[in-house]
């Protein structure tokens, strides 16, 4: 079977007339977000900013520290940064690469995580347009970048890497180019330990179509990639300490384990009866509503979307309310993307499209400012 790689690739590539409105949107939003992370601080903390590099620290915290550290020295057998085998290897990789060309780990991750923003604007409007109007969409993608926790789309973080391939992955299936899925799939199981979940998805995905099409094809079996990346990732850790699932013995850092989802969503409402009122908000009361929010999507896309969106919505909300401490499933949630696809279905009111956005933006300014201030914010 010979597959014509650059065809597939490049045709995906081709930059439509709706796309450049978007790809401005991002960078406008990408920016404003920086500007507002640099005037923000000096307000908070009473210092200033002396440099372009100082502006982009502001966000360079809690887990991108250590995908910076994983960048420049690998994974590491002892120590603390044993540690860090939790973390999967294809963002760390990509910002290796390009600190070779940029000679800045800092840049080189802002850049790769800037480059997958930019994209998945693009891909997610055409994944919507295959089932709805052309204004659905663009709002679709309006919401998501709007969305309360969106900052770490644009920040040294994997959401965006993620959440491009995702996309990426469900785009190439619905047009039936099974290679391209397989091959994106199986790079988001080795950028995000949630990448596994899209085997299920995206088989249902080909099983339907072959149902529809009563024909079998081929193709369908470059899915069987998808999962070569979590074994990727199993690798890397046996070659550094000789146990393909020490990964696991990291988790209880992290204080993490899965439990089963009664337990999971029981913690988190104690967190909101008995702890501090601070912590009691964020990681209590905050939590618990983006979980019920992720949950109303799944159920949204049962009903209105293709059933392997629900398949992969359901999968990952089952993944966040079965960890016993969650503390940051308002940032998990980012990868449900048929959340954006229920705003924009709902904002065709517009009542609702005015009220989503307020609320969007309302919290989007408050999670960013705290989190730019060193402050917990998923």
């Amino acid at each position: 079977m010979r597959i014509a790689w650059p065809k597939l690739i490049f045709s995906r590539l081709q930059l439509e007339h709706e796309d450049y409105s978007l790809i401005l949107l991002v960078v406008a939003i990408k920016l404003l977000l920086l500007c507002f992370g640099a005037w923000t601080y000096p307000i908070q903390y009473n210092e200033s900013l002396g440099s372009f590099s100082d502006v982009l620290s502001l966000w360079h915290r809690w887990d991108a520290t250590h995908y910076i550290e994983i960048a420049h020295s690998g994974y590491q057998s002892t120590g603390e940064a044993r540690l860090w085998l939790v973390f999967y290897p294809l963002y760390p990789i990509l910002i290796h690469l390009t600190a070779l060309i940029v000679r800045n780990a800092l840049y080189s991750a802002f850049i790769v995580s800037s480059a997958a923003s930019i994209a998945v604007a693009v891909l997610m409007r055409r994944l919507v347009a295959i089932d709805f109007p052309e204004p659905i969409a663009s709002d679709a993608v309006w919401f998501l970048y709007i969305f309360p926790t969106s900052y770490f789309l644009h920040v040294d973080y994997t959401e965006s890497l993620l959440l491009l391939l995702v996309v990426g992955a469900f785009l190439a299936a619905r047009h039936r180019d099974w290679p391209l899925a397989g091959v994106l799939g199986m790079l988001a199981s080795l950028a995000h330990g949630n990448g596994i979940l899209l085997a299920p998805a995206l088989g249902l995905e080909a099983l339907l179509s072959i149902w529809r099409a009563r024909r079998w094809s081929n193709e369908c079996l470059w899915l069987g990639l998808v999962p070569l990346g979590l074994l990727g990732f199993l690798w890397i850790n046996y070659r550094v300490t000789g146990s393909a699932f020490d990964f696991l013995n990291s988790e209880g850092h992290w204080a993490q384990g899965l439990v089963p989802p009664w337990r999971g969503i029981g913690g988190t409402i104690g967190v909101m009866l008995k702890y501090s009122p601070n912590e009691a908000q964020m990681i209590g009361t905050q939590v618990l509503f983006y979980m019920l929010l992720a949950l109303g999507a799944c159920v949204y896309s049962a009903v209105k979307l293709p059933l392997s969106y629900t398949v992969w919505s359901t999968a990952n909300w089952l993944l966040f309310a079965c960890t016993s401490w969650d503390l940051s499933g308002p940032r998990y949630v980012l990868v449900i993307f048929p959340i954006y696809i229920m705003f924009a279905d709902f904002g065709r009111h517009r009542l609702c499209y005015q009220l989503i956005t307020i609320w969007s933006l309302i919290w989007l300014g408050f999670f960013a400012s705290q989190f730019a201030a060193g402050h917990w914010a998923f």
